[in-house]
């Protein structure tokens, strides 16, 4: 639910993008997916394509060799190699040189019965010479016989690897002692040139090789170019899987390459014979095949960065840019304009929201005038308040002065009477500068202070220079000053104190009246506050009323009277509004 709130909250852009990506991905991960399933598929097939190649080759080869093994025993019961091998003595020359010939021609067939035979012969001590399969030679050398003697049942190990050359003995009878001379041994030396050239056709590739060797390692047969894996392969073969299993696959890494290794044992033969091929090499299609997935891949988020600055081109951007011309006339700038520069939807909704806001414009310009007009007559009605409820309040202090017989008070307070009410009653404009209110507002402090003798004193903080013709109603301050005398100072016999101060903060000007009065209880402040927040209705209102309710006419909801409770005890009223500013030009959104 959380994750269904967030996407909900994104805006379109992101949400098409999205969208387009559940549709992407599931493509290219079933393509992945594919692409992996079809890649281990092809594995296994060279795989076992491999394992079936090294079985078909060791199986033909064991085959072949067990044969030779077999015939090469089967001399032992030949008639013409009995003979001469016990009773060559007591034959004449005739019979000894025609069981000689047919001896050597059937150690020729056996020669070339098989292509991996290099030579056949026989070794008959009895006449003390060696019988080949194309000549009549001297005697086995005496080191070469004690080797075919020394070496282990030929049923288990059928070859004897000895100075270079790999071969296939049979004696006749067994040693039973030392000193004890066989009949005859018999001897298959097999060609090493064509077995390396088998391994060339077993390896069936240019990179890759093949080699026959021992269990052991006690030899091995391969060709040139393949010298350099032989270390590799031994020690590959000596990893604890290997070691044990007759048929195995593995990889080995050499010169930066990867090969599989492929191998089988024999049983019978007691070899082990190895095919290593290089990955590259067997696996090339699937590296194609890879490279277009990746090729793929990258043009696939290639086409999604595209697809993605296409939209927000297309549609992110004018939608943004409508958005934000929406935001402006919200907060009341009826000034935008927006352009589009394709000719599209959005161009047609661009021009229906620019005749929208002309349009609106108008209508607020008739409003607007029409709730001046309503503001200067509430301006008046409110200022008609003022007016009488000063008048009064002045006549009953000049009748306290005149029945007392103070006929300076009453020339100096009738001098500044006069001025006070020259200045409200002449059909001067509804606002007045700062500078102008201060003097009203200084005659009518004059006054109080005629009236109320030395029971208190009023305090005036200089005016800033660059406020002084700052425009605002008319008869703003007197109400306020009023207020405090009347009520603040009401009950105070001396000792009263009114401070008036003036300062600039955040770009509106604070006009704080303060005084010491006594009596100040936080319900009767709370009323005040109360007061001012229902200030402006029609009917009687006080004098601090009166004067918020005009300034909120005038500057807005932001500005007017706020109430609090003085350092000095008594009651502190501010006065708030802004410093007027110059208009600035509204730019024009271009998408």
């Amino acid at each position: 639910m959380k994750i269904e709130w967030r996407i909900r909250q994104f805006s379109i852009f992101p949400k098409i993008i999205i969208a387009f990506l559940l549709i992407i991905l599931p493509i290219y991960v079933l393509s992945l997916v594919m692409n992996i399933s079809g890649e281990a598929s092809v594995r296994e097939e060279i795989s076992m394509s491999m394992k079936s190649r090294v079985h078909f080759y060791l199986n033909s080869f064991e085959s072949e060799m067990n044969r030779l093994i077999k015939l090469n025993r089967e001399y032992s019961f030949d008639e013409d190699l009995r003979n001469l091998s016990t009773i060559a003595p007591g034959m004449n020359e005739f019979d000894r040189v025609k069981a000689i010939l047919s001896l050597q021609n059937k150690l020729l067939l056996m020669k070339n019965s098989s292509l991996y035979v290099a030579d056949v012969k026989v070794y008959i001590p009895l006449l003390e010479r060696t019988i080949h399969a194309n000549y009549y030679g001297d005697e086995l050398p005496l080191e070469e016989l004690q080797v075919l003697e020394n070496f282990p049942d030929n049923h288990t190990y059928p070859f004897i690897y000895w100075q270079n050359r790999l071969l296939i003995s049979e004696l006749y009878p067994k040693p039973i002692t030392p000193n004890k001379m066989p009949f005859f041994a018999s001897e298959v030396e097999l060609s090493e040139n064509e077995i390396k050239q088998s391994l060339l056709q077993a390896s069936h590739t240019s990179q890759g090789g093949a080699v026959l060797m021992d269990p052991s390692q006690s030899w091995f047969i391969a060709n040139d170019q393949d010298l350099r894996m032989v270390p590799k392969l031994k020690e590959f073969l000596m990893r604890k899987p290997f070691q044990e299993e007759r048929i195995g696959q593995g990889y080995l890494e050499m010169e930066r390459k990867n090969y599989l290794i492929t191998y089988e044992r024999s049983q019978s033969l007691n070899t082990i014979f190895m095919v290593y091929v290089p990955e590259s090499q067997i696996l090339g299609p699937l590296n194609t095949y890879r490279h277009w997935f990746l090729t793929l891949s990258i043009s696939s988020v290639l086409f999604i960065i595209l697809f993605s600055a296409w939209i927000y081109r297309q549609i992110h951007q004018p939608l943004r840019n409508m958005v934000i011309a929406f935001r402006k006339v919200e907060a009341g700038n009826l000034g935008i304009t927006i352009k589009h520069k394709h000719n599209d939807e959005f161009d047609y909704l661009y021009k229906q929201f620019n005749e929208m806001v002309n349009r609106l414009q108008m209508m607020i310009h008739e409003v607007y005038e029409e709730k001046i007009r309503s503001q200067r007559a509430e301006l008046k009605q409110l200022q008609s308040q003022i007016n009488p409820h000063f008048l009064y309040n002045s006549y009953f202090v000049l009748y306290r002065m005149a029945k007392s017989h103070d006929i300076d008070n009453v020339i100096r307070f009738t001098k500044h009477l006069g001025d006070y009410f020259q200045f409200i009653t002449r059909n001067a404009p509804d606002e007045v500068s700062l500078e102008l209110e201060i003097k009203l507002a200084n005659a009518y402090v004059e006054i109080q202070m005629i009236r109320f003798s030395n029971r208190m004193e009023t305090k005036w903080h200089d005016l800033s220079n660059d406020c002084k013709d700052l425009k605002l109603p008319r008869l703003i301050l007197q109400p306020i000053i009023e207020n405090a005398y009347n009520h603040g100072l009401e009950h105070k016999l001396k000792g009263g104190k009114v401070e008036i101060k003036l300062m600039q903060h955040a770009g509106n000007l604070c006009i704080s009246i303060e005084d010491n009065g006594e009596g100040l209880s936080d319900e009767a402040l709370e009323k005040i506050h109360v007061s001012l927040l229902s200030s402006y209705n029609i009917g009687e209102t006080t004098g601090l009323q009166n004067v918020h309710a005009r300034l909120q006419l005038r500057f807005g909801s932001d500005s007017g009277l706020s109430v609090s409770r003085g350092q000095m005890g008594g009651l502190r009223v501010e006065m708030k509004f802004p410093i007027k500013k110059g208009e600035h030009d509204v730019p024009i959104i271009d998408s």
